[in-house]
């Protein structure tokens, strides 16, 4: 049983298919499917079970997988405290980035990485959190920042905070109310928000409904640009954090109004895949983003 068996087990997992793993490992599958029959040969037991859509973990292919991947992990862990690094990390770094994170944290993280890191280059991707957990989790994206992002096999996730959600409207809308409205205030507008399975559509329909609510939906459009258009225009209001509209709301394009408490926030993850974690330029960014993704939360936290 090699290191390298493992990580090729772990590849199939995450993968779902012989193929995909080949394509993500860049081993020749049939050289791939000999590394895992070896193995399964040397266990004497099948770890997989193969079926016309891909393949499933058998009983003891689930436990190995929780052993292999614990193991992986000490290992790593190990080669961290022990590998010289450079004195300057160098190298390539792919960054996704939620588009509402993206709004709000893209210049200050490509200025502080240029700024104190020289020898990076940063590659940015822009998409909604989902595929970003995804890419992660597939090596894809060595970062991604995303929201409310649950952590999976692949991925260390860590929690850099949250974010206050506002109502956002054309300028001079008159509230239905005098006081701060409230969610109860907020079910009776005529919304423009992005649809399924957006991670704000599933946050925003989950707390109205925890309080016997429900959104007054006019459109769906999954574009925060075409979003903010539409709440220029009119058409009804949005949900979104004051990131995502300071630039519009400096223009006097939108407005930004507080919601009651309780509110709604969301959380901003900061994930990173397994495959590069140990690389001295993806941790390099990473202490980065976690700076200041946290100074420009902080004044909303609490």
């Amino acid at each position: 049983m090699t290191l390298a068996q493992l990580r090729y087990f772990l590849a199939i997992v995450r993968a779902g298919s012989m193929s995909a793993a080949a394509e993500l490992v860049h081993v020749a599958q049939p050289a791939l499917s000999q590394q895992i029959r070896q193995l399964e040969g040397e266990l004497g037991q099948a770890l997989f079970r193969r079926h016309a859509r891909g393949i499933r973990l058998t009983d003891a292919g689930l436990r190995f997988q929780e052993r292999a991947f614990g193991i992986l992990r000490q290992v790593d862990a190990l080669r961290d405290e022990f590998i010289s690094t450079r004195a300057e990390p160098v190298g390539q770094v792919t960054l996704g980035m939620a588009t509402a994170v993206n709004t709000a944290f893209l210049l200050p993280i490509c200025l502080a990485v240029r700024r104190r890191h020289p020898g990076i280059t940063l590659r940015l991707v822009e998409s909604m959190s989902g595929f970003l957990m995804e890419w992660a989790e597939q090596g894809r994206v060595d970062l991604a920042l995303a929201y409310e992002a649950a952590s999976a096999p692949g991925l260390d996730a860590q929690r850099l905070g949250r974010e206050s959600l506002f109502l956002i409207a054309a300028p001079g809308w008159r509230a239905p109310v005098k006081r701060r409205l409230g969610l109860a205030d907020l079910a009776r507008i005529p919304m423009v928000l992005p649809g399924f399975p957006h991670s704000l559509r599933i946050l925003l329909d989950r707390s109205f409904a925890q309080r016997g609510l429900r959104l007054n939906v006019t459109a769906e459009v999954d574009s925060t640009l075409g979003m903010k258009q539409l709440v220029a225009a009119g058409v009804g209001c949005s949900i979104l954090s004051r990131h995502s509209v300071a630039e519009e709301v400096g223009r006097g394009e939108l407005a930004a109004l507080p919601i009651a408490r309780p509110g709604v926030s969301r959380s901003i993850d900061l994930l990173t895949g397994v495959q590069r974690r140990s690389d001295p330029a993806v941790q390099a960014v990473r202490a980065v983003v976690e700076e200041v993704v946290r100074a420009g939360l902080a004044p909303q936290e609490g």
